[in-house]
Protein backbone atom coordinates (compact mmCIF):
# COMPACT_ATOMS: atom_id res chain seq x y z
CA UNK A 1 0.00 0.00 0.00
CA UNK A 2 2.92 2.27 1.20
CA UNK A 3 4.68 1.89 -2.10
CA UNK A 4 1.68 2.57 -4.02
CA UNK A 5 1.33 5.98 -2.47
CA UNK A 6 4.78 6.84 -3.65
CA UNK A 7 4.09 5.34 -6.93
CA UNK A 8 1.02 8.03 -7.24
CA UNK A 9 3.26 11.05 -5.49
CA UNK A 10 5.95 10.45 -7.78
CA UNK A 11 3.78 10.14 -10.80
CA UNK A 12 2.11 13.35 -9.76
CA UNK A 13 5.58 15.01 -9.05
CA UNK A 14 6.71 14.17 -12.07
CA UNK A 15 3.87 15.32 -14.31
CA UNK A 16 4.21 18.47 -12.28
CA UNK A 17 7.48 18.72 -13.81
CA UNK A 18 6.62 17.89 -17.73
CA UNK A 19 4.28 20.30 -17.04
CA UNK A 20 6.61 23.51 -15.80
CA UNK A 21 9.15 22.62 -18.28
CA UNK A 22 6.32 22.47 -21.41
CA UNK A 23 5.50 26.12 -20.22
CA UNK A 24 8.98 27.09 -19.97
CA UNK A 25 10.06 25.94 -23.49
CA UNK A 26 6.16 27.70 -24.93
CA UNK A 27 7.58 30.65 -23.29
CA UNK A 28 10.80 30.70 -25.18
CA UNK A 29 9.42 29.90 -28.54
CA UNK A 30 7.34 32.94 -28.80
CA UNK A 31 8.90 35.85 -30.54
CA UNK A 32 9.65 38.64 -27.99
CA UNK A 33 7.61 41.67 -28.38
CA UNK A 34 9.42 43.84 -30.46
CA UNK A 35 10.88 47.22 -29.47
CA UNK A 36 9.60 49.77 -31.16
CA UNK A 37 11.82 53.19 -31.59
CA UNK A 38 10.41 56.45 -32.12
CA UNK A 39 12.29 59.71 -31.63
CA UNK A 40 11.65 62.81 -30.07
CA UNK A 41 12.71 66.32 -31.41
CA UNK A 42 12.60 69.36 -29.22
CA UNK A 43 12.05 73.15 -30.34
CA UNK A 44 15.15 73.98 -27.86
CA UNK A 45 19.03 73.75 -27.42
CA UNK A 46 18.10 72.45 -24.10
CA UNK A 47 16.15 69.82 -22.32
CA UNK A 48 15.50 72.28 -19.00
CA UNK A 49 12.08 73.49 -20.12
CA UNK A 50 10.81 69.92 -21.18
CA UNK A 51 11.92 68.20 -17.85
CA UNK A 52 7.91 66.91 -16.96
CA UNK A 53 7.04 66.04 -20.75
CA UNK A 54 10.43 63.80 -21.18
CA UNK A 55 9.52 62.29 -17.79
CA UNK A 56 6.26 61.18 -19.15
CA UNK A 57 7.60 60.17 -22.50
CA UNK A 58 9.88 57.86 -20.14
CA UNK A 59 7.71 56.40 -18.55
CA UNK A 60 5.35 55.42 -21.47
CA UNK A 61 8.67 54.41 -23.35
CA UNK A 62 8.93 51.50 -20.67
CA UNK A 63 5.42 50.66 -20.86
CA UNK A 64 5.34 50.53 -24.31
CA UNK A 65 8.84 48.87 -25.22
CA UNK A 66 9.76 51.50 -27.04
CA UNK A 67 13.46 52.83 -27.57
CA UNK A 68 13.16 56.36 -26.85
CA UNK A 69 15.58 58.91 -28.01
CA UNK A 70 15.53 62.62 -27.30
CA UNK A 71 16.81 65.20 -29.85
CA UNK A 72 17.48 68.88 -28.93
CA UNK A 73 18.75 71.41 -30.73
CA UNK A 74 21.68 73.46 -31.56
CA UNK A 75 19.88 76.43 -31.53
CA UNK A 76 16.36 77.06 -29.87
CA UNK A 77 13.40 77.27 -32.66
CA UNK A 78 16.05 76.23 -35.54
CA UNK A 79 13.41 74.85 -38.19
CA UNK A 80 15.38 73.90 -40.66
CA UNK A 81 18.08 71.96 -38.47
CA UNK A 82 15.07 69.77 -37.08
CA UNK A 83 14.02 69.05 -40.51
CA UNK A 84 17.73 67.75 -40.90
CA UNK A 85 17.15 65.85 -37.83
CA UNK A 86 13.83 64.56 -38.90
CA UNK A 87 15.27 63.18 -41.75
CA UNK A 88 18.21 62.06 -40.07
CA UNK A 89 16.24 59.95 -37.65
CA UNK A 90 14.11 58.54 -40.35
CA UNK A 91 16.65 57.62 -42.66
CA UNK A 92 18.31 56.00 -39.35
CA UNK A 93 15.25 53.67 -38.55
CA UNK A 94 12.74 55.83 -36.58
CA UNK A 95 9.87 54.29 -36.98
CA UNK A 96 7.80 57.05 -35.95
CA UNK A 97 8.47 61.11 -34.82
CA UNK A 98 7.66 63.05 -32.21
CA UNK A 99 7.94 66.64 -33.30
CA UNK A 100 7.58 69.75 -31.06
CA UNK A 101 7.53 71.89 -34.02
CA UNK A 102 9.75 74.54 -33.95
CA UNK A 103 8.27 76.79 -37.14
CA UNK A 104 4.86 76.62 -38.12
CA UNK A 105 5.44 77.38 -41.69
CA UNK A 106 8.97 75.59 -41.94
CA UNK A 107 8.54 71.68 -41.17
CA UNK A 108 7.60 70.60 -44.90
CA UNK A 109 10.70 69.25 -45.17
CA UNK A 110 10.49 67.20 -42.18
CA UNK A 111 6.73 66.49 -43.23
CA UNK A 112 8.12 65.26 -46.83
CA UNK A 113 10.60 62.99 -44.99
CA UNK A 114 8.09 61.21 -43.04
CA UNK A 115 5.82 60.36 -45.87
CA UNK A 116 8.15 59.12 -48.05
CA UNK A 117 9.58 56.89 -45.32
CA UNK A 118 6.21 56.20 -44.25
CA UNK A 119 6.95 57.57 -40.86
CA UNK A 120 4.13 58.90 -38.61
CA UNK A 121 4.70 61.76 -37.57
CA UNK A 122 2.76 63.41 -34.29
CA UNK A 123 3.24 66.91 -33.54
CA UNK A 124 2.94 68.22 -29.62
CA UNK A 125 2.26 71.58 -28.10
CA UNK A 126 2.75 73.55 -31.53
CA UNK A 127 2.38 72.55 -34.82
CA UNK A 128 2.58 73.29 -38.74
CA UNK A 129 0.71 74.23 -41.97
CA UNK A 130 1.25 70.95 -43.25
CA UNK A 131 -0.77 67.57 -41.98
CA UNK A 132 0.55 65.15 -39.87
CA UNK A 133 -1.17 62.02 -38.33
CA UNK A 134 -1.98 63.31 -34.99
CA UNK A 135 -1.40 66.52 -33.04
CA UNK A 136 -1.76 66.85 -29.09
CA UNK A 137 -1.57 70.04 -27.16
CA UNK A 138 -3.51 71.52 -24.18
CA UNK A 139 -5.82 74.22 -25.40
CA UNK A 140 -3.01 77.50 -25.83
CA UNK A 141 -5.92 80.00 -26.79
CA UNK A 142 -7.93 78.77 -23.13
CA UNK A 143 -4.44 79.04 -21.38
CA UNK A 144 -4.01 82.69 -22.52
CA UNK A 145 -7.46 83.58 -21.35
CA UNK A 146 -7.26 81.90 -18.28
CA UNK A 147 -3.90 83.97 -17.77
CA UNK A 148 -5.55 86.78 -19.15
CA UNK A 149 -8.32 86.98 -16.26
CA UNK A 150 -5.26 86.24 -13.48
CA UNK A 151 -4.11 89.78 -14.14
CA UNK A 152 -7.48 91.35 -14.69
CA UNK A 153 -8.39 89.33 -10.49
CA UNK A 154 -4.94 91.03 -9.31
CA UNK A 155 -3.78 94.26 -10.94
CA UNK A 156 -7.77 95.10 -11.70
CA UNK A 157 -9.02 97.02 -14.89
CA UNK A 158 -6.72 99.68 -14.13
CA UNK A 159 -4.03 96.92 -15.41
CA UNK A 160 -1.79 98.58 -18.06
CA UNK A 161 -0.16 94.82 -19.51
CA UNK A 162 2.62 94.59 -22.17
CA UNK A 163 2.75 91.12 -23.89
CA UNK A 164 6.24 89.99 -24.66
CA UNK A 165 6.05 88.12 -27.88
CA UNK A 166 8.97 85.49 -28.57
CA UNK A 167 10.43 85.72 -32.45
CA UNK A 168 9.30 82.12 -32.32
CA UNK A 169 7.05 80.85 -35.29
CA UNK A 170 5.08 78.43 -33.17
CA UNK A 171 1.24 77.79 -33.66
CA UNK A 172 1.26 78.21 -29.32
CA UNK A 173 2.33 81.28 -28.84
CA UNK A 174 0.00 82.28 -31.45
CA UNK A 175 -2.63 80.68 -29.60
CA UNK A 176 -1.87 82.01 -26.48
CA UNK A 177 -1.75 85.59 -27.83
CA UNK A 178 -4.91 85.84 -29.38
CA UNK A 179 -6.66 84.15 -25.83
CA UNK A 180 -4.54 86.87 -24.01
CA UNK A 181 -5.95 89.62 -26.23
CA UNK A 182 -9.59 88.13 -26.61
CA UNK A 183 -10.21 89.08 -22.68
CA UNK A 184 -7.89 92.02 -22.32
CA UNK A 185 -9.56 93.97 -25.30
CA UNK A 186 -13.04 92.82 -23.87
CA UNK A 187 -12.38 94.00 -20.19
CA UNK A 188 -10.48 97.56 -21.86
CA UNK A 189 -7.48 97.52 -20.39
CA UNK A 190 -4.94 98.46 -22.00
CA UNK A 191 -2.24 96.79 -23.43
CA UNK A 192 0.68 96.22 -26.36
CA UNK A 193 2.60 93.77 -27.91
CA UNK A 194 6.38 93.98 -28.15
CA UNK A 195 8.90 91.66 -30.15
CA UNK A 196 11.00 89.93 -28.40
CA UNK A 197 14.03 90.06 -31.00
CA UNK A 198 13.46 93.96 -31.00
CA UNK A 199 14.32 94.36 -27.30
CA UNK A 200 16.77 93.44 -24.47
CA UNK A 201 14.08 91.94 -21.97
CA UNK A 202 16.55 91.77 -19.34
CA UNK A 203 18.24 95.21 -19.59
CA UNK A 204 17.58 98.69 -17.96
CA UNK A 205 16.26 100.19 -21.44
CA UNK A 206 13.35 98.07 -21.51
CA UNK A 207 12.64 97.84 -17.87
CA UNK A 208 13.07 101.65 -17.52
CA UNK A 209 10.26 102.19 -20.55
CA UNK A 210 7.84 99.89 -18.86
CA UNK A 211 8.11 102.08 -15.96
CA UNK A 212 7.57 105.28 -17.96
CA UNK A 213 4.54 103.38 -19.77
CA UNK A 214 3.46 103.00 -15.96
CA UNK A 215 3.11 98.75 -16.80
CA UNK A 216 0.99 97.08 -14.24
CA UNK A 217 1.71 93.42 -15.80
CA UNK A 218 4.61 92.15 -18.31
CA UNK A 219 3.25 88.85 -19.78
CA UNK A 220 5.63 86.05 -21.41
CA UNK A 221 4.69 84.30 -24.47
CA UNK A 222 7.73 82.03 -24.12
CA UNK A 223 9.81 80.59 -21.78
CA UNK A 224 13.26 82.02 -22.49
CA UNK A 225 11.31 85.36 -22.48
CA UNK A 226 9.91 84.67 -18.98
CA UNK A 227 13.75 83.67 -17.73
CA UNK A 228 15.21 86.94 -18.98
CA UNK A 229 12.58 88.83 -17.32
CA UNK A 230 13.16 86.82 -14.30
CA UNK A 231 16.86 86.79 -14.15
CA UNK A 232 17.07 90.83 -13.96
CA UNK A 233 13.91 91.88 -12.00
CA UNK A 234 15.09 93.82 -9.07
CA UNK A 235 12.63 96.15 -7.45
CA UNK A 236 10.22 96.97 -10.48
CA UNK A 237 6.92 97.54 -9.92
CA UNK A 238 5.07 95.91 -12.58
CA UNK A 239 4.40 92.41 -12.02
CA UNK A 240 5.34 88.94 -14.12
CA UNK A 241 3.12 86.48 -15.91
CA UNK A 242 4.10 83.48 -17.91
CA UNK A 243 3.73 80.15 -19.05
CA UNK A 244 5.23 76.94 -18.70
CA UNK A 245 8.48 76.01 -16.43
CA UNK A 246 11.45 75.30 -16.10
CA UNK A 247 14.11 75.29 -12.89
CA UNK A 248 14.48 78.93 -13.20
CA UNK A 249 11.13 79.55 -13.68
CA UNK A 250 10.19 77.69 -10.68
CA UNK A 251 12.81 79.39 -8.63
CA UNK A 252 11.43 82.56 -9.61
CA UNK A 253 7.98 81.26 -8.41
CA UNK A 254 9.20 80.19 -5.11
CA UNK A 255 10.98 83.71 -4.46
CA UNK A 256 7.60 85.34 -5.41
CA UNK A 257 9.41 87.00 -8.55
CA UNK A 258 6.20 85.82 -10.77
CA UNK A 259 3.27 86.32 -9.82
CA UNK A 260 1.07 83.43 -11.44
CA UNK A 261 2.11 80.85 -14.49
CA UNK A 262 -0.45 78.89 -16.67
CA UNK A 263 0.50 75.32 -16.87
CA UNK A 264 -0.03 72.61 -18.61
CA UNK A 265 0.19 68.93 -18.01
CA UNK A 266 3.33 67.77 -19.66
CA UNK A 267 4.42 64.77 -18.02
CA UNK A 268 0.82 63.26 -19.69
CA UNK A 269 1.64 65.40 -22.97
CA UNK A 270 4.57 63.51 -23.12
CA UNK A 271 3.15 60.03 -21.78
CA UNK A 272 0.27 60.31 -24.56
CA UNK A 273 2.55 61.50 -27.31
CA UNK A 274 4.67 58.13 -27.31
CA UNK A 275 1.03 56.24 -26.52
CA UNK A 276 -0.58 58.16 -29.57
CA UNK A 277 2.75 56.87 -31.64
CA UNK A 278 2.70 53.41 -30.71
CA UNK A 279 -1.22 53.55 -31.74
CA UNK A 280 -0.43 55.09 -35.13
CA UNK A 281 2.39 52.24 -35.47
CA UNK A 282 -0.80 49.70 -34.59
CA UNK A 283 -2.43 51.14 -37.88
CA UNK A 284 -5.23 52.38 -35.17
CA UNK A 285 -7.02 55.37 -34.70
CA UNK A 286 -5.60 57.28 -31.62
CA UNK A 287 -8.02 58.57 -29.33
CA UNK A 288 -8.40 62.10 -28.74
CA UNK A 289 -7.08 63.71 -26.24
CA UNK A 290 -7.31 67.59 -24.60
CA UNK A 291 -4.24 67.67 -22.11
CA UNK A 292 -5.53 69.82 -18.83
CA UNK A 293 -3.78 73.18 -17.35
CA UNK A 294 -3.74 75.16 -14.55
CA UNK A 295 -2.76 78.28 -12.45
CA UNK A 296 0.04 77.84 -9.75
CA UNK A 297 1.69 80.98 -8.38
CA UNK A 298 3.60 81.10 -5.14
CA UNK A 299 1.17 79.81 -2.73
CA UNK A 300 -0.32 76.88 -4.64
CA UNK A 301 2.56 75.70 -5.69
CA UNK A 302 3.26 73.23 -3.28
CA UNK A 303 -0.09 72.21 -3.36
CA UNK A 304 -0.46 67.83 -3.51
CA UNK A 305 -1.52 68.24 -6.63
CA UNK A 306 0.77 71.11 -7.92
CA UNK A 307 3.88 69.40 -6.77
CA UNK A 308 2.51 66.35 -9.11
CA UNK A 309 2.12 68.69 -11.76
CA UNK A 310 5.01 70.71 -11.21
CA UNK A 311 8.33 68.26 -10.10
CA UNK A 312 9.38 65.08 -11.83
CA UNK A 313 10.43 63.43 -8.77
CA UNK A 314 7.06 63.26 -7.74
CA UNK A 315 5.92 61.18 -10.45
Amino acid sequence: MKKRTFSVRLAFVLSVIVLVIGIVLSLRSQPPTPVREISLILHEKTTAGDVMLQAGAQRAAEEYKVDLSVITLSETGAADEQCRLTERETAGGAQAIVLSAADRTGMGDAVTACREANVPLLTITSGCDEEVDAHLSADQTEMGKKLAFEVMKRDGQKAVATIVRSAARRTGLDERLAGLIEVLTTCNVEYEVVDASNQDVAGYGFRNRLRQRGTTSVIALDLPELELLCSAQTGDTFSVYGFDTSSAVLAALDSEKIEALCVADDFSLGFLAVQTACALLDEKTPPEALIPFTLVDHDTMYDAQNQWLLFSLQR
